[in-house]
């Protein structure tokens, strides 16, 4: 149930962060004074770092499929993080952020050469948000083992139009097969249009375009 204003009754009731009041925005009625602030206790001023503001927040980004690990590996910071250490932590530090790309297995690889395959069409396209994380979780599926049949002997370039195809079905956004291999070298079109049958045999067939969303 929406929090009513004991004065005069509005469910109109806003929060000033600057004051810690919840006032009624219709009559101007203080609701409650010095609430609690859940923000961050921190603040980062103007001409300080980024590095000093990633240092300072508690938590990393959202999960997202865009990323080859969806954002949930650890990774070591940045330089100015490192030099806080002793001498003899920094070269060990150094070695393992190193070390850290070079850790990578194919699968991988080619799920981070996929996905950015994926976000530069879908710049050149303008797609919106929803879709390109479906395609890119369409890519993290792709990466599996029992999919290597399909992957085998095709470039990533003829593999990230089909995965934008398919999700464009999926969320039903108005992407015609013509725009999507308009971006792509002629003599790939067959190969992405191949692929995209194969993708609907693998995760499942996507209605066709209907022509209402095309209105």
């Amino acid at each position: 149930m929406a929090e009513k204003c004991p004065n005069c009754g509005s469910h109109n009731i806003v929060y000033d962060a600057e004051t810690g009041e919840r006032v009624c925005h219709d009559c101007g009625f203080v609701i409650e004074k010095f609430s609690v602030d859940l923000g961050p206790e921190y603040r980062v001023f103007l001409g300080k770092s980024r590095e000093e503001g990633e240092r300072k927040v508690r938590v990393g980004p959202p999960e997202s499929f865009g990323l080859y690990d969806k954002g949930l590996s650890t990774r070591i910071g940045a330089e100015d993080f490192i030099k806080e250490f002793k001498p003899s932590q920094r070269a060990q530090l150094r070695r393992m952020k190193k070390r850290q790309k070079w850790v990578v297995t194919t699968g991988e690889r080619w799920r981070m050469k996929t996905l950015g395959e994926i976000e530069r069409l879908s710049e050149k396209l303008g797609l919106p948000r929803h879709v390109v994380e479906t395609a890119a979780m369409l890519a993290h599926k792709l990466s599996d083992e029992k999919y290597v049949s399909l992957r085998r002997g095709r470039y990533i370039r003829e593999i990230a139009p089909a995965l934008i195809l398919y999700a464009a079905r999926k969320c039903e956004y108005p992407l015609p097969e013509r725009e999507i291999t308009s971006v792509v070298e002629p003599e790939r079109k067959g190969v992405v249009r191949k692929v995209f049958r194969e993708l609907q045999r693998a995760f499942g067939k996507v209605p066709p375009l209907s022509p209402k969303v095309l209105i």
